[in-house]
């Protein structure tokens, strides 16, 4: 199985996934432009 990550970053679509029954969402734009959040009061965090 491929690592999760590189599947998404290969990817050009926007994917939202849930971490953690829902703790951490983490959505991904482009290769280089990735946004985690965690918790309802926490802004997205770009990587």
């Amino acid at each position: 199985m491929k690592n999760l990550a590189a599947i998404l970053i290969a990817d050009d679509i926007k994917h939202h996934i849930t971490i953690g029954g829902g703790k951490a969402k983490v959505q991904i734009d482009s290769p280089k432009h990735v946004k985690i959040q965690r918790g309802e009061l926490l802004r997205w965090r770009i990587k």
